[in-house]
């Protein structure tokens, strides 16, 4: 059980950073046009 909550807290994170560092990105082209 907490092997598989480990492995999902390192999933969810890597998942947010991910969703962070596009809408960044997503951000600064918006305000570049």
């Amino acid at each position: 059980m907490s092997q598989n909550l480990h492995t999902a807290l390192i999933f969810g994170g890597f998942i947010s950073l991910i969703g962070a560092g596009f809408y960044l990105i997503y951000f600064q082209i918006l305000m570049q046009l």
